[in-house]
């Protein structure tokens, strides 16, 4: 069951038809475009109210359908109303919010720290031109980074193993590379298939941060490098590229600085292509420097990790 969030019409910020390609299930949309389309303390009010005139669906529905099997999906405000309507319903199979920025459920998702989302940081003109059309551009432009929840969600359907989220204190953390690879108990998946966690259960509220892509494909594969250095002491980036049995990655640059002979650099980077096993790695170092003498500067080793822990 689909919630719109205010402002929006029933359908149009979610795609049931990726659903439909993976699963055999009903959708039902709930219109409450009328009641969401108020001063934003009323709105709240009829939260309430849309949630009760759910819960008496459900209930209706139970006459002949266990509650295990629904879903509820919110956005925003619909966020709540589908919580309310759980409130009232006991026994409820799932509830999935987006949109909040709070910790509510078992499991809560942060992806890009929760502040800015990857591709949000664009002119008007090129979101309107970018996105599904002249209205839907502008729209994702006064509002883009509350809005990237639902596109997230409707891109994991197709994507189940893209968007892979780490367990981890804070944004901070993940970024320093304190968070990789997943646990023994494993990572779930941010979106559709975030149910499949064996660990989704637990009583204590459980966080879980990743990164994104831009518009064209939100999807990362977070993969783990470890380089240890031979040669002589230089300045410089260092690159690698991947190569595997589903495809090739770009280069994606893993260190910049002073480059020391026995040295181990270990860092991580975000992928926009799943390559599977991984069959060889190119590195890469570049100093900006045009000097026929430059000093050589290689690997002895190199060691590449996927984020389920694979090596």
């Amino acid at each position: 069951m689909w919630i719109h969030k205010p402002h929006d019409n029933p359908l149009g910020s979610l795609q049931p038809q990726n659903m439909f390609e993976v699963e055999e299930v009903n959708c039902i949309c709930v219109d409450w475009k009328k009641g969401s389309q108020t001063t934003y303390t009323q709105a709240p009010n009829n939260v309430c109210v849309v949630g009760a005139q759910m819960a008496q669906m459900l209930a209706m529905l139970k006459l002949n359908y266990s509650y295990l099997p629904f879903h509820l999906i919110g956005h925003s405000l619909g966020a709540h109303v589908a919580g309310e309507a759980g409130r009232k319903t006991l026994g409820l199979g799932r509830i999935t919010g987006f949109g909040t920025k709070q910790q509510v459920g078992h499991l809560d998702f942060f992806p890009n720290g929760r502040e800015e989302m990857s591709g949000c940081r664009k002119s008007a003109l090129s979101q309107i031109v970018d996105l599904d059309g002249i209205w839907a551009g502008t729209r994702d432009f006064i509002a883009c980074n509350h809005l990237r929840s639902y596109k997230y969600y409707s891109e994991s359907i197709l994507s189940p193993k893209g968007f892979t989220a780490y367990p981890c204190a804070c944004y901070r953390d993940f970024e320093s590379n304190k968070c990789f690879p997943c646990p023994d108990e494993g990572c779930p998946q941010m979106g559709h298939y975030a149910d499949r966690f064996a660990g989704k259960t637990r009583e204590e509220q459980q966080k879980f941060f990743l990164n994104t892509g831009d518009p064209s494909k939100f999807a990362r594969w977070r993969y783990g490098v470890s380089v240890t250095l031979s040669g002589r002491t230089a300045t410089g980036q260092i690159k690698v590229a991947l190569f595997g049995n589903k495809g090739n990655t770009r280069q994606y640059n893993v260190f910049n600085g002073i480059i020391k002979p026995g040295s181990t650099l270990s860092s991580e980077f975000d992928a926009d292509i799943d390559v599977g096993t991984i069959e060889k790695v190119k590195l890469l170092w570049n100093n900006n420097v045009v000097n026929p003498t430059l000093p050589k500067v290689g690997a002895a080793k190199i060691t590449m990790q996927k984020g389920e822990g694979k090596t």
